[in-house]
């Protein structure tokens, strides 16, 4: 369990959901049980659009020393991914006709980046 491995598995995955987004925003959005109209399907590539700058700081901070800027990277991410798997749980809870099986796997595997990215984060310098 390194920041090395946790860094390839995030841009792997968010990478993943990005050429999804950019290359499949209707059937990406209706896999989700979203309802598949002319905005969604915009809001669904300019998300993919950001996150292709957050897949290339993850692969390319890789092999970055520890310091207080990878630290800050890896705090906020986890963080991120907590905040994700909230609005993913309230989206489930209040809006039953978005529902669909992605949403638990999306909590689940959220959760479990989120603790590995806190857990790594705690271990990383705080000076220097």
């Amino acid at each position: 369990m390194n920041v090395r491995n946790l860094l390839t598995v995030n841009a792997i995955y968010v990478g993943l959901v990005v050429v999804a987004s950019l290359l499949m925003p209707a059937a990406f959005a209706e896999s989700n049980g979203l309802e598949v109209t002319p905005s969604v399907i915009n809001l669904q590539r300019a998300v993919g659009g950001v996150a292709i700058g957050y897949v290339l700081v993850s692969w390319m901070m890789r092999d970055a020393p520890a310091s207080q800027a990878r630290r800050a990277f890896l705090m906020g991410a986890g963080i991120g991914y907590v905040l994700f798997s909230l609005i993913v749980v309230w989206n489930l809870a209040s809006l039953p006709e978005v529902t669909s099986i992605n949403g638990y796997v999306y909590i689940g595997l959220s959760l479990i980046m989120a603790a590995w990215f806190l857990l790594l984060a705690r271990q990383e310098p705080q000076s220097g």
